[in-house]
C-alpha cells in the first residue's frame, strides 16, 4: 500500500505532538529548564523518551512504506 508522503509526515507529526505530551506530564520540572540542570534520572527518562518517538517513527515509515 503506497502512502502519500503528506499522510506519513502528518503521523510522525502527530506521534512528536503526543510525545512532546507525554513529557510535559511526566517530566514539568524539566520543560523550562535547560538540560544542563536535569538528574542523571531526568536524562535517562527524556533519552527513553525520545527513543520510543523515533522508533514509532521507524514503525509508521516501514508499515506505510
Amino acid at each position: 500500500m503506497k502512502v502519500p508522503k503528506k499522510v506519513k509526515a502528518a503521523l510522525i507529526a502527530e506521534i512528536g505532538k503526543a510525545n512532546a505530551a507525554v513529557w510535559v506530564e511526566y517530566m514539568p520540572q524539566c520543560v523550562d529548564s535547560p538540560p544542563e540542570l536535569w538528574t542523571q534520572a531526568e536524562k535517562a527518562q527524556f533519552d527513553i523518551l525520545t527513543d520510543f518517538e523515533r522508533k514509532a517513527a521507524e514503525a509508521v515509515n516501514k508499515i506505510l512504506g
